[in-house]
């Protein structure tokens, strides 16, 4: 694992108007967060990963599934708690189908397949439906 900082630096300038009036400013730059590099995964753990996130998938798929499909299908549980339940399994269900794929594919693939468009579409999918579930 690897970090890398750089150092935070001020600097001083005095500056005079037109109008013979002299200020004193500072700047300073801010410092980087560490980014920190992971270690190179072998095939293996790809494999597993791989295995994994597509189990984790076709799970969430399915469960959640279940859930929507019982809450249209039997309308006496149209309650408020499960109205709850209905949203968290959107959510969740929003998270398997549009960014569960995409991880499983680059699990496969030992890289990730999708660019740097695909990278900020994946976390925005999964981000809103994290705050969606957190938020239910």
């Amino acid at each position: 694992m690897l970090l890398r900082f750089s150092q935070s630096r001020t600097a001083m300038a005095n500056i005079t108007t037109a109008g013979g009036i002299t200020s004193t400013v500072y700047t300073t730059t801010i410092p980087e967060l560490p980014v920190i590099l992971p270690a190179e995964l072998s095939r293996s753990a790809y494999n597993f990963l791989a295995v994994y996130t597509g189990f984790l998938t076709v799970v969430g798929i399915f469960n959640n599934g279940l859930v929507i499909f019982l809450f249209v299908k039997f309308p006496n549980l149209r309650q408020p708690v499960n109205i709850f339940l209905l949203n968290l399994s959107i959510s969740d269900m929003t998270v398997s189908l549009f960014g569960s794929p995409l991880t499983f594919a680059s699990n496969i693939a030992g890289y990730w397949l999708f660019g740097q468009i695909g990278c900020s579409i994946y976390a925005f999918i999964v981000m809103i439906g994290g705050k969606s579930s957190n938020y239910s």
